[in-house]
């Protein structure tokens, strides 16, 4: 008996030495269109891909049904991060803006913004045009985490290798004056602006709102566009952006305060702890949450991330977490 613990002892110390017990990579999910005209995976989005190379990156593809809870249909990921292939109004990528705050989302598609889509913007988005490669960020938010390692000139970031005529490259918001992004008011930060080649309009290229540090969400307006894909001339400060933004979307200690302009942590900020969509309460810190009914009896309790209560009777709850307190009803 003791020499086969031993023996399991000695197994296991090998197996740690030789890499084979390793930490479980985070999964990604690229929702993308794979029907787009010359959009081909494997070579348009080589260098997203070496990006994201210390995860386990799937992709989706747009589904011929729109799922009932988008929640759901994306459970098993991590973080989402949606394709600029993916059309503006496309019925699943419209439903998403409820998973902000919920689940981290990268997302390079700016032109579900506007009204009647995320009604997050007033105006229509707009491409920078053709030959436009760069945007501007103020000096003092040159120092958030999505920046490491990126090069800067003043406060013009560069993101393709070269400049073409027939290439758009850039896309920005004209405005964050939504409907729908009026709540978040105080969450929703300009990191980069862009302009049009005529000057007409000037509107937000990186965007982030932080309603949950747990599950951040961040804009990069950068289109596919052109043939070869504008994503195959991508520099090394767009591959250093999207690798730091994931895993500054990844990291709940990870945030950036706009007040002092300085990286900051989860405790220096209050934090969204909890969140109802649907039949399904959404716990991202994984702290025991208690559900009571409207008599104070708890009828649940739990520490998963997703808490079904699909189960309960029609009525009114109360959810308390660790550091919040929701009503919601059933």
């Amino acid at each position: 008996m003791k020499n086969n613990y031993f023996s399991l002892l000695l197994l296991a110390v090998l197996l740690v030495c030789s890499g084979s017990v390793q930490a479980q990579k985070k999964k990604v999910a690229i929702y993308h269109d794979s029907s787009v005209t010359n959009y081909v995976p494997a070579t348009t989005d080589a260098k997203i891909i070496s990006a994201l190379a210390d995860y386990d990156v799937t992709y989706v593809d747009k589904p011929g049904t729109t799922p009932d809870d988008v929640a759901v249909f994306f459970a098993n990921y991590d973080l989402i991060l949606i394709h600029s292939s993916v059309g503006g109004t496309e019925a699943t990528l419209l439903k998403m803006r409820e998973l902000v705050g919920v689940k981290p989302i990268l997302s390079l598609k700016v032109f579900c913004y506007a009204n009647k889509r995320w009604s997050w913007s007033s105006a229509a988005a707009q491409n920078a045009g053709a030959g436009v490669i760069s945007s501007e960020v103020p000096t003092d938010l040159q120092n958030h985490n999505i920046f490491k390692n990126v090069t800067f000139s003043g406060t013009t970031l560069t993101f393709y290798s070269e400049a073409t005529t027939t290439r758009e490259g850039i896309q920005f918001a004209v405005d964050l004056d939504g409907t729908n992004l009026a709540e978040h008011a105080s969450k929703s930060h300009t990191i980069a602006t862009a302009t049009n080649l005529d000057g007409s309009y000037t509107g937000t290229h990186i965007h982030e709102v932080n309603l949950n540090n747990a599950a951040k969400y961040i804009m990069l307006g950068l289109s596919l566009e052109g043939t070869p894909s504008c994503y195959t001339l991508f520099n090394d400060n767009a591959i250093n952006i999207i690798k730091n933004s994931v895993a500054y979307l990844l990291d709940p200690n990870a945030a950036y305060d706009y007040t002092t302009k300085q990286p900051t942590g989860i405790k220096d900020q209050k934090v969204s702890t909890i969140k109802r969509i649907g039949d399904v309460v959404y716990n991202p810190e994984l702290k025991e949450v208690t559900i009571y009914d409207i008599t104070g009896v708890a009828v649940m309790k739990s520490t998963d991330s997703q808490i079904a209560v699909n189960q309960l009777p029609a009525g009114l709850y109360i959810a308390k977490g660790d550091k919040e307190t929701i009503k919601f009803v059933k």
